[in-house]
């Protein structure tokens, strides 16, 4: 088998869970392809002028609808559904996301950015955020 046909026929995509004690489950998240990461990237800054930064609560929220998988591996979530993620508990969203992040190496200062860009006030009076 040639190098090329090696890595093209490699079976390089992983799995992993996390446990989010308040909403009583635990996920599966799936590693993304290229395409699923650009695809993230993309919808993170669509509509935005250049130099403006992405919400970050809507950008952990779309890769949580990105990443969760169910046991035959079908996305949990629709790009609808990003709304009422944004009301969930921070701290869970910021969990799995930190999952997601571990498994789709999305870098340590990509996730300080997010955090830092938080609302600092509790969400719908729902949850207060880590520091």
């Amino acid at each position: 088998m040639s190098l090329r046909e090696q890595i093209l026929k490699a079976d390089d995509h992983a799995r992993s869970t996390v446990h989010v004690p308040r909403w009583g489950v635990t996920l599966t998240i799936k590693s993304w392809t290229g395409e699923d990461r650009w695809q993230w990237e993309q919808w993170c800054n669509e509509g935005k002028l250049p130099g403006q930064q992405p919400d970050s609560l809507e950008t952990m929220c779309k890769a949580i609808v990105l990443a969760i998988v169910d046991e035959a591996g079908e996305p949990v979530f629709r790009r609808a559904d990003v709304a009422e993620l944004k009301k969930r508990n921070a701290a869970e969203l910021l969990r799995v996301f930190g999952a997601i992040g571990k498994l789709n190496s999305i870098t340590e200062e990509e996730v300080g950015d997010l955090r830092k860009n938080l609302p600092q006030e509790p969400l719908n009076g729902s949850c207060t955020l880590l520091p």
